[in-house]
């Protein structure tokens, strides 16, 4: 759920509330501008926050502190 921001890089239902996720799926069916404007948002959220290099990155130093322990 950290990767995804509700109405801003997705939306996030509930387990069980499908009256949340019929409503939810309408809107993006409906609305083209804010469907893409979800798609983009979370491209620029992963790219920033998850690529290859970033985690690549983090996973390095968590390995080096916990062999440093």
């Amino acid at each position: 759920p950290s990767v995804i921001q509700h109405g801003v890089s997705g939306m996030l239902i509930p387990p069980g509330a499908s009256e949340s996720l019929a409503a939810s799926l309408s809107l993006l069916a409906s609305d083209p501008t804010y469907r893409g404007s979800l798609g983009r948002s979370a491209r620029n959220r992963v790219e920033a926050h998850y690529s290859a290099s970033r985690m690549s990155a983090l996973y390095g130093a968590l390995y080096a502190d916990c062999m440093s322990r």
